[in-house]
């Protein structure tokens, strides 16, 4: 299980503090870039999720397991990025045991 905490902060003073849930959308796509996962590829495989709110991309959260080390040699390195529109900006989250954070 990837788990990660986000910083409250982070969403303090943005739109999400007024959401209407029945004008927001959620895209989960669980296996983004399955021929690269087919092909074993892992290095180009993700999990996606997006949020809009009245039409308008909101946030954006991506999550990469594998890292490619050689000629079909994947490495085990999960880490996230996640993105909200109001910051302009996106947080790297690497799974440490510390969910190490750092603005990109």
């Amino acid at each position: 299980i990837f788990i990660i905490s986000i910083p409250e902060s982070y969403f303090k003073n943005s739109s999400f503090n007024n959401i209407n849930f029945s004008d927001s959308i959620v895209w989960i796509d669980p296996l983004d870039g399955t021929k690269a996962f087919v092909d074993g590829a892992l290095d180009a495989v993700t999990c996606l999720i997006g949020v809009s709110v009245k039409e308008r991309a909101s946030v954006g959260l991506i999550g990469h397991f594998f890292d490619h080390k050689s000629d079909k040699e994947y490495k085990w390195n999960p880490y996230c990025y996640l993105g909200v529109a109001d910051h302009k900006t996106c947080l790297r989250m690497d799974y440490l045991e510390n969910n190490k954070i750092k603005e990109i």
